[in-house]
């Protein structure tokens, strides 16, 4: 990991970006990684099929090169701000502060929950609050 937060400065974010989508191939293929997180699956009560693995390494490829671009540039200057689009549900929050209301947003931490917050505090205000349990 140090290696590629180390070589993540020398690269421009689309390559960081590229080389998080190899390193997702990688790690996807038949090996004790890919076998590690089925099992896991099948203990949580989900049957595991090609494409659903194929998925998660995808998006872990995903996570780990936009938060190798991050490290180095910040969020805006990682290009990550044009890559996130908010859906119709972001008319809920738009609506509370309208009112002069505030809201609260709720997160399970999986992929992007950090750049997610950054995606919001460009357009709303934002606090922040994190619990251990």
């Amino acid at each position: 990991m140090h290696g590629a937060l180390a070589a993540g400065a020398r690269l421009q974010s689309h390559h960081a970006v590229g080389l998080g989508r190899v390193a997702a191939r990688v790690a996807g293929l038949p090996s004790p990684l890919r076998w590690r997180l089925a099992r896991n699956m099948r203990r949580a009560g989900i049957e595991p099929t090609p494409r659903q693995l194929d998925a998660y390494f995808r998006l872990m490829g995903h996570w780990f090169g936009q938060s190798v671009a991050l490290y180095h540039r910040g969020f805006a200057g990682a290009g990550l701000e044009a890559q996130i689009t908010f859906d119709e549900s972001a008319a809920h929050l738009q609506s509370a502060l309208d009112q002069g209301r505030g809201a609260i947003l709720a997160e399970f931490h999986y992929h992007y929950h950090e750049i997610g917050a950054a995606a919001i505090a460009q357009r709303y205000p934002l606090a922040v609050i994190v619990s251990r349990e």
